[in-house]
């Protein structure tokens, strides 16, 4: 009788769920350290946070700025859901009042979670204070655990240092500044307007640090003034304009892709729209 119910206890045990609780990731004042990574284009400050994954700010060309939480095991799967990263003082610091940076949705089936400019800079600015950044949200199994994600400030000075003069070395113009840029022409006019040589020499100079761009595509249109053959012509010479400045420019010539349209994809009524040149870089 004893035995069946020790064996009745187990099972009952075993059938109603653990209580919820929380559960806090953070990298040990013994193991907390950063690092520092980087080129032209992209630069990073990284700590790992032990059976999470690591916390990373990017610097980027052009001037954007995020923060990153990558989840190195499991990916969330409960629908979106809210998170919170809040400023909040280490264990030795606790006279000091925390703070909500951010409120933001989580996507389930993500990588990782992606906080924007603004936020990441007020969450590193915190980080430098010696300040503890927390990332708080339910846990994407079954929501039933609060999860805490702290960054540590313990070793952050030298990294800090080798992350700004990286950031301080960025390339100007960002892929996001340089993509898919309308040049417009007047009628029947072939002649690259003056005013988008600037965009050009940003687009050039741009192909010149990221290997990463394999194609430069350049479209060309044209309005439905004149005959079709007249306008795939014009739309041709139109395209050649752009090509040939970035020619001169050393952007190396398999790398530019032309495509001529002619009025195929006009609107009508002669749309000053439609005279014009697409250029999209593809990665």
């Amino acid at each position: 009788m004893a035995r069946m119910f020790l064996f009745i206890s187990m099972c009952l045990v075993g059938a109603f769920p653990a209580t919820a609780g929380e559960r806090h990731f953070y990298a040990p004042i013994h193991d907390a350290a950063w690092t520092t990574s980087g080129d032209i284009l992209k630069c990073t400050l990284s700590q790992e946070l032990p059976n999470f994954g690591s916390v990373r700010f990017n610097a980027y060309a052009g001037g954007n700025f995020t923060l990153v939480y990558e989840l190195a095991r499991e990916k969330p799967v409960q629908p979106v859901q809210k998170a919170v990263l809040r400023s909040e003082p280490p264990h030795w610091k606790q006279n000091i009042a925390s703070y909500d940076i951010t409120t933001m949705s989580i996507q389930p089936g993500r990588d990782a979670i992606i906080i924007p400019r603004n936020a990441a800079l007020r969450a590193l600015y915190e980080l430098e204070q010696g300040m503890a950044p927390t990332l708080h949200f339910e846990d994407w199994v079954d929501a039933r655990d609060h999860l805490r994600v702290s960054m540590s400030s313990v070793r952050l000075k030298e990294a800090m240092t080798s992350f700004q003069q990286c950031s301080g070395q960025l390339h100007p113009k960002g892929f996001e500044d340089v993509n898919r840029r309308v040049f417009y022409f007047k009628p029947d006019n072939i002649e690259l307007n003056a005013k988008y040589y600037a965009d050009l020499n940003h687009i050039a100079g741009y192909l010149k640090v990221d290997p990463s761009v394999k194609r430069v595509v350049i479209k060309g249109y044209a309005d439905e003034r004149g005959t079709p053959q007249y306008n795939e012509e014009l739309s041709q010479m139109r395209v050649d304009a752009v090509r040939n400045y970035l020619l001169d420019r050393d952007i190396p010539e398999n790398k530019l892709v032309s495509i001529y349209f002619g009025e195929m994809n006009s609107k009508g009524r002669l749309r000053d729209s439609d005279r014009r040149v697409e250029l999209e870089l593809i990665r």
